[in-house]
């Protein structure tokens, strides 16, 4: 296991056209910290921060075909999000 530890970010520039909403500067942060990671990334934020918003916008850039598991009283959350 290869633990990858980024410098600390406070802005990052990051494409988000695709996107229709726009992130917050630490969610930009969580973006490229999935990039740069291809993918293979926890995000360990709180509740309430955008860690949805923050797969979503790595996924539809990407271009990956994807499945959602979540409990079921989330899938409503995720349904709106996307």
């Amino acid at each position: 296991l290869k633990l990858i530890r980024l410098k600390k970010m406070t802005s990052v520039e990051v494409d988000t056209a695709h996107l229709k909403i726009n992130l917050l500067d630490y969610q930009k942060v969580g973006l490229k910290f999935l990039e740069e990671t291809n993918g293979l990334a926890i995000i360990g934020d709180e509740m309430g921060l955008g860690k949805t918003l923050q797969s979503i916008a790595y996924v539809s850039k990407m271009k990956l075909r994807t499945i959602v598991v979540c409990p079921a009283s989330l899938k409503y959350n995720w349904s709106r999000e996307i």
